[in-house]
């Protein structure tokens, strides 16, 4: 966030290998439209005067469905990019906070070590989403895991700190460079 507004980013290690994978597929569904409108335009040109008018239709019904699927690539590849968030300049005192009910909770040994425990909830949309742990190293203060856990059961997510050895490129988007 800058200055009222927001982006996001979804990313992933696996993000060039589902796009090509998805590029494949759409290149393929595309090659199998065109052969059949051209094999489709054939027969109809091949029909008389009346059949050149269906061709031509066949033609731009076709040229409309590779345009559609050129947009569907392009906003494939853009699901990935940089994408500003709308709404995201609402003022402090209109809004909820988005964390809520923090609270330590007993800490804990992670690998070889010891780890403050945190717990707290994510008010997102109206709806309050957790609860959310978070380990904090007790040597150094840096935080080592993240976790949430669907209380419904459907699922949970871990995000393993494990290197801050590393120099950080820090991306910023165009909506929030200008």
């Amino acid at each position: 966030m800058k200055d009222g507004r927001a982006a996001r980013l979804i990313t992933s290690p696996a993000v060039p290998r589902l796009l090509k994978r998805a590029d494949q597929m759409l290149d393929m569904q595309m090659a199998m439209m065109e052969k059949q409108a051209a094999t489709s335009i054939a027969q109809a040109l091949a029909e008389g005067p009346l059949g050149a008018i269906s061709a031509a239709v066949q033609g731009a019904s076709a040229a409309a469905s590779m345009g559609e699927a050129v947009a569907l690539k392009r906003k494939a590849h853009e699901f990935f990019s940089w994408q500003c968030v709308p709404g995201a300049g609402q003022s402090a005192e209109k809004t909820t906070p988005q964390l809520t009910d923090l609270r330590a909770v007993a800490d804990q040994k992670l690998g070889e070590t010891n780890a403050a425990a945190y717990e707290f909830f994510v008010n997102e949309n109206g709806k309050s989403q957790g609860p959310v742990r978070l380990f904090v190293a007790k040597d150094s203060g840096l935080p080592l895991r993240i976790e949430m856990t669907d209380p419904q059961g459907h699922g949970s997510v871990h995000m393993d700190y494990t290197d801050f050895s590393k120099t950080v490129q820090i991306e910023v988007p165009d909506c929030l460079s200008k």
